[in-house]
Order: structure tokens, then sequence, then C-alpha cells
């Protein structure tokens, strides 16, 4: 992926996907940053703000993660998935 990257450096999808290998390996930092970089080349793809708020949340960046998930709902504010992930969040931050 991080060749396609080199190749691609605009493409908002490559961003997000290698976001999500880095999600899989635990890499959450590398993870965010890849997710930022998506958010900022294709800013309207509620999704990439979901598994944006994801990374941060298990991170422990729960305000961060709160910003994001409430960047998607702005997007897409039926999206019952988003919203559960918005709640869950909230959920973990007041658990510390």
């Amino acid at each position: 992926m991080e060749k396609a990257v080199e190749l691609n450096p605009n493409g908002a999808n490559i961003w997000h996907w290698l976001g999500n290998s880095y999600n899989q390996n635990g890499n959450y930092e590398e993870a965010i940053r890849c997710f930022k970089k998506s958010v900022e080349l294709n800013p309207n793809d509620a999704n990439n703000w979901d598994w944006l708020g994801y990374s941060y949340s298990k991170n422990q960046q729960f305000k961060e993660a709160k910003n994001a998930y409430g960047m998607a709902l702005e997007i897409d504010p039926n999206n019952d998935y988003y919203i559960e992930q918005f709640i869950l969040n909230e959920y973990n931050a007041n658990r510390k």
C-alpha cells in the first residue's frame, strides 16, 4: 500500500486502505495520519471521518474521535452505525 501512496499521493481511497491496514496491526498513530490525509483529500466522505474517529478512539483520543464522528454524522445524519459509534465513544470517554 505504501508504494500505491507513492504512485498516487492524492488518492483518498489509497490513504483510506493504508489507514485500515495500520488499524488491523494496532498502529493507530499511523492510521490516524492516513485517515487525516484521506479526509483532507475527500472531506465529504463520511466513511473516512468514521474511520478517523475509530482510530482516534482506539488510541484513547476520545475528544478527537468525537469531532471526527460528528463530521461523519454531519455528512450522513441518519446513519445508525455512525450514531452508535458516536455514543460508544462518549461511553468510553466517560469510563476513563
